[in-house]
């Protein structure tokens, strides 16, 4: 099951997001309990780290996170992805582009939260 938590990287703090192996039931229920979680903290210019790896993606889990990224927009500064290889990759870049291109992918959490630290 998912897993949020705010970690404080570097001094600054970055909300970790583990969506790793989620099935395709789970998904849509964590991600708008997520969504509700973020809100909720009030906090503005968050910085995401979410992980992907093992999350087998449909149109129908795209669809979620498009959703999803809309209402969370105004308070992301960036979000930094792990676990995202081959076709899955197409889907972030079409996920990216609807969201206003605030992503990156990384194959590594330290390099990814080195990125979302940077300005």
């Amino acid at each position: 099951m998912i897993k949020i938590q705010w970690e404080i990287y570097k001094g600054k703090e970055l909300c970790i997001l583990d969506y790793r192996n989620t099935s395709v039931d789970e998904i849509k229920i964590v991600v708008q309990d997520v969504t509700t979680q973020v809100l909720q903290s009030s906090k503005k210019d968050i910085c995401f780290l979410v992980n992907l790896e093992g999350l087998n993606g449909n149109k129908e889990i795209l669809e979620t996170f498009k959703v999803e990224g809309k209402k969370t927009e105004d308070v992301t500064k960036k979000t930094a992805v792990l676990g995202i290889t081959g076709i899955k990759k197409v889907l972030f870049t079409a996920y990216n582009r609807f969201t206003g291109g605030k992503s990156r992918i990384f194959s590594s959490g330290e390099e990814a939260k080195d990125w979302l630290l940077s300005s």
